[in-house]
């Protein structure tokens, strides 16, 4: 399954398109509990540090608890509610494989004190010829939530002089064009 990854025919666009469809349907699928609580927007933060060969996505939307984090995740693994944004469940997994060799996510679920970690390292799994993952578990205050993805050893480069910069916000602004007119999303 891994090797598949490095194989698929993705732009950088849309691989960060599922990271964004994740956030904002975070946020949309609890926007009513958010919303009671005085939250109603929801922030995606993309950077790419060329310098390090690091992409990271942080949202502030609704965040996850064990369960949907571990379905997150895990490999071969589908989300419990099918349709909308992210329906087939792969969309992380498979954009964080694609996009590098080492990727980790974090998520604390609104309201909750529990924050979950874990890294993939994709070279490790394949020598190891496993495909499970360590999950930790740390507390955090309650105010905190969200996910934040982190992709290491990027190997679809993105140059920060060229054009793929302006094209990759050029298409986002399309694809989410209505989200961004709402006033509910920023990317």
């Amino acid at each position: 399954v891994l090797g598949v990854f490095s194989r698929l025919n993705y732009k950088v666009w849309y691989a960060i398109a599922e990271f964004v469809d994740n956030s904002t349907e975070s946020f949309y699928t609890n926007e009513k509990e958010l919303q009671q609580n005085g939250i109603n927007t929801v922030t995606v933060h993309v950077n790419y540090d060329f310098e390090k060969n690091i992409l990271s996505i942080t949202d502030d939307a609704f965040g996850m608890e064990l369960d949907d984090f571990s379905r997150a995740v895990l490999l071969d693994s589908k989300p419990k509610k099918q349709g909308g944004r992210n329906e087939f469940g792969m969309g992380l997994k498979t954009a964080a494989s694609w996009f590098g060799n080492i990727w980790s996510v974090t998520s604390t679920q609104f309201g909750s004190t529990n924050k979950y970690l874990t890294e993939v390292n994709i070279q490790e799994l394949k020598e190891k010829k496993v495909n499970t993952v360590k999950i930790r578990k740390e507390l955090c205050p309650e105010v905190e939530h969200g996910t934040t993805i982190v992709i290491k050893e990027i190997t679809k480069k993105i140059n920060p002089l060229g054009q793929t910069i302006p094209k990759i916000i050029r298409i986002l602004e399309s694809m989410y064009r209505r989200d961004l007119n709402s006033g509910k999303v920023n990317i």
